[in-house]
């Protein structure tokens, strides 16, 4: 009676999460490109970056991107197939949402019960697909910006839950080793720094297999089999991306990596206190060499999440504190009803903005989007379908943000006009500013050897840049904003590129917020007499 029980559960459980899957998924399909209203210019070097491979540039070789070649895939798969527009942000964040929340679900399920399995694979498949920022604390700032974060999160959300949660039957799985392997390689080729957070994880699970020098082997199977799979779809040099991390290392300013700790402590440390006392109720019935290991794990964990997000400036909505609330509420033993009531509710805290994310935006495109003002495109075909919503009271003038995606959007258009008016037949376009959008923009091929987001401080620095005269041999024209997304970077870039400029370049036309350059034309032979 209570197998048959059991059996049925779990396929009504899997028949539920089937069907809130695919109502997700096509909540996505439908409502299209969702609106921005925040950190466009991370969209625009997202789609950057995911153009430059869907027309045979390989990462590392071709170009250099903080944002790594798993966080791509997506995006980049849906591109190779034709979709080099915005709509493939929206191929790419449905793959995710599908694959992310049935990966969640297989790796739980010999875990967790039934009905807890459902709640936690919703979860990852809102956290790695939901269309808004992380740390503004609100589901309708609606984003793409800073998606490959949420892609890590998730991924470190089924990870601790397939470590730190036994199997029903009490065995080992000779499966998770493997998992823990891909899982490393997916998250260092997403970025580096998260495998910072799986490394106590991945001991964790070493020092608990009997058999480890076989789970050595399936790591690093694994391990190979992810490297295969990422490669395969987005080509890269892991040399060169490597070398990327590294010097993105060497620029990063201590001051801000202090800031960031500092701040990440202060606004975490709530959320913190109350997971250590879910998990203090949640373990008190087990033996207490067990509970001493689990308890370190956690107790590393999250530290270890705290250090890792230096090279993140995100200070709070950290996915993974709501995992361990999921996990903490489905660790066996003498259930406490407080620490499962507890965890749960923490779960539920970093799921329901997620979802109700992908859901508002949907409503946002049905029922507000025709009132949008024309005046808020991108004028680009690639560009088609995705408005660019103001801030209230938002103006564009010399003081406005351009990181709201109303401005951005004005300034861009202002662009597109002025390139529109001298761009020659040949010849690739470069930006002065920290990101170039107009390749994208205009469906051309983007200028090899360049940098997707010259931040400077984070991505490029003095001793740490691109070469100024391979991007400028293939540039026919060169965009030079006169309101800049990033001053610093576009300083830093003037400085860089003013004596090529000044020899190869000329300006033929200035609006509010731009300044063209372009090539010289050659020097006509003398002629014989």
């Amino acid at each position: 009676m209570t197998v048959s029980r059991q059996f049925s559960s779990d396929r009504f459980a899997a028949g539920l999460l089937a069907a809130l899957l695919t109502s997700g998924a096509l909540a996505l399909l439908v409502a299209g490109p969702l609106p921005q209203l925040i950190y466009p210019s991370d969209v625009a070097a997202y789609l950057d970056a995911c153009q430059r491979i869907a027309v045979g540039q390989w990462l590392g070789r071709d170009f250099s991107s903080p944002i790594g070649p798993a966080a791509l895939l997506p995006t980049a798969l849906a591109m190779r197939c034709g979709q080099i527009s915005v709509s493939a942000l929206v191929t790419g964040t449905m793959l995710a949402w599908i694959g992310y929340g049935l990966l969640a679900w297989f790796t739980v399920r010999p875990r967790m019960p039934a009905w807890l399995a459902v709640g936690f694979a919703l979860f990852v498949a809102g956290t790695a697909a939901a269309p808004y920022t992380l740390d503004f604390g609100s589901w309708r700032i609606l984003s793409y910006g800073m998606l490959y974060n949420r892609l890590a999160w998730a991924a470190l959300a089924i990870s601790a839950a397939g470590v730190l949660l036994p199997r029903h039957d009490g065995t080992c799985s000779s499966i998770l080793p493997a998992g823990l392997g891909a899982g490393a390689l997916w998250l260092w080729a997403l970025k580096p720094n998260y495998l910072i957070i799986l490394a106590p994880l991945m001991l964790y699970s070493w020092l608990a297999d009997p058999a480890r020098i076989k789970w050595i082997g399936r790591a690093a199977t694994g391990a190979l089999l992810a490297l295969l799979a990422v490669w395969l779809c987005v080509p890269f040099t892991p040399i060169g991306y490597v070398n990327t991390h590294l010097g993105m290392a060497h620029e990063a300013p201590p001051d801000l990596m202090r800031y960031t700790f500092l701040r990440s402590l202060q606004e975490n440390a709530w959320i913190v206190l109350v997971l250590v006392v879910i998990w203090a109720l949640a373990l008190r019935a087990m033996a207490g060499a067990s509970r001493l290991r689990l308890l370190l794990a956690v107790a590393a964990v999250i530290g270890a999440t705290f250090v890792a997000n230096l090279a993140n400036c995100q200070f709070s909505e950290i996915p993974l504190w709501g995992a361990l609330g999921w996990i903490a509420a489905a660790t066996p033993g003498e259930r406490s009803r407080v620490a499962l009531a507890a965890g749960l509710i923490t779960g539920l805290a970093f799921t329901w903005q997620p979802l109700a994310s992908v859901g508002y935006g949907l409503a946002w495109k049905k029922f507000r989007a025709p009132g949008t003002p024309p005046a808020l495109a991108i004028t680009s075909e690639a560009w088609t379908g995705m408005p660019m919503r103001p801030m209230p009271g938002e103006a564009i003038g010399p003081g406005e943000n351009l990181e709201h995606a109303g401005n951005l959007a004005a300034w861009l258009n202002d662009g597109l006009a002025l390139l529109a008016r001298h761009r020659p037949a040949s010849g690739t376009v470069l930006s002065l500013d920290w990101v170039n959008p107009f390749p994208f923009a205009t469906g051309t091929p983007p200028p090899p050897g360049d940098e997707i987001a010259w931040h400077v401080g984070r991505t490029v620095g003095p001793s740490h840049h691109p070469d100024i005269a391979r991007l400028l041999a293939t540039a026919a024209v060169v965009m030079e904003p006169r309101r800049s997304l990033q001053p610093a970077s576009l300083a830093f870039k003037r400085d860089l590129f003013a004596p090529l400029l000044a020899t190869s370049f000329v300006v033929v036309e200035e609006t509010d917020h731009w300044r063209l350059w372009l090539r010289r034309a050659p020097a006509s032979p003398p002629t014989r007499s």
